[in-house]
């Protein structure tokens, strides 16, 4: 009988060293892709250290370009994140200085659905290599994936409904490569997209109207205020969207006021381009929301004048670097 236990353990041991090995194989593949339009894999397991860092969503990640931004003096990050909202660009902040230096400048692209409730992780395949960390496993959690305990804590079982995410993990840990590595953050919209127009209109027949949660807004107060009181200027930035999607857009007067209201509390400069001229040039977007690649070297450009104007780090930079 005590061989026959010992039998059944061993294999059990061993059963268990070997899936975890697997595991370990995939989680490494997959922290060398790029999943999603955004820059979570980046943070997690790279360090940069940058002078300016920029949070948002696909706004932020699609819209400004850090070599322009930062020229040859200043070194720029783009964290932004496909689909986020304030809890998961939170998320990403916090993942973010925990493993670099603090930056000099926060750059926080604000928009209407920041303060939505996030029915829908976007690209959560990001965060599967990462559900040993607590502080993801708890914001999963409180969203609606609600992994099981054996999906966080036994091996390989957070592949369980996953095969082809294990198959490109396993594939990825023995290159190489690095899948869709993007500039310093930044993911570039080639081109028009015809569909994506359409989607837009098709998808809300009758409008958009975001649902403002105030205990986000509370929430993002009280972060802001930590990032003062730690010395880094932060300065809020509202992007441009294609001239027909306001029709679409409700509610949007109220959200530019609360925008306005946000930051003159905080004291933070607020630079609005929801309004600028080249709203009105479609040659400007890849979709109805979101700038292609001319449209970003405009909006990048635009941007990083106006911050030589009003961000207290470009002007420090501008007088005491020749």
């Amino acid at each position: 009988m005590a061989k026959v236990i010992y039998k059944i353990v061993v294999f059990v041991v061993l059963t268990l060293f070997i899936l975890k090995g697997v595991e370990h194989l995939a989680d490494y593949g997959l922290k060398k892709t790029r999943y999603s339009n955004g820059a979570f894999n980046i943070i997690m397991h790279e360090r940069k250290n940058a002078d300016i860092l920029i949070l948002g969503s696909s706004k932020a990640s699609n819209h400004f370009i850090p070599k322009i931004i930062g020229g040859s003096k200043l070194q720029v990050f783009n964290a932004g994140q496909l689909g986020s909202n304030y809890t998961l660009q939170k998320l990403i902040l916090e993942e973010y200085l925990t493993k670099n230096t603090k930056p000099k400048l926060v750059i926080w692209n604000i928009e209407p659905y920041l303060f939505e409730n996030q029915d829908k992780i976007f690209n959560e395949d990001d965060m599967v290599p990462y559900l040993s960390n607590p502080e993801i496993a708890s914001f999963l959690n409180k969203n609606p994936l609600n992994y099981t305990w054996a999906e966080l804590h036994l091996p390989l079982f957070k592949y369980n409904n996953k095969p082809k995410l294990l198959k490109e993990g396993l594939i990825w840990a023995f290159s190489k490569k690095i899948k869709n590595d993007p500039v310093d953050g930044y993911w570039a919209n080639i081109g028009f997209s015809k569909n994506g127009f359409l989607n837009t209109k098709y998808s809300h027949p009758f409008g958009i109207q975001p649902n403002v949660q105030h205990s986000l807004i509370d929430s993002f107060k009280k972060k802001i205020q930590e990032l003062k009181k730690s010395d880094i200027e932060v300065i809020f930035c509202e992007s441009p969207e294609f001239c027909r999607l306001d029709k679409l857009r409700k509610g949007k007067l109220e959200t530019q006021r609360l925008f306005y209201e946000l930051s003159m509390h905080l004291n933070c400069e607020l630079l609005d381009y929801s309004n600028d001229s080249m709203k009105y040039d479609i040659n400007n977007y890849f979709d109805a929301s979101h700038l292609n690649v001319k449209g970003a070297s405009i909006i990048s450009n635009k941007l990083k004048n106006d911050l030589e104007n009003h961000s207290k780090l470009f002007q420090t930079t501008h007088h005491t670097i020749p």
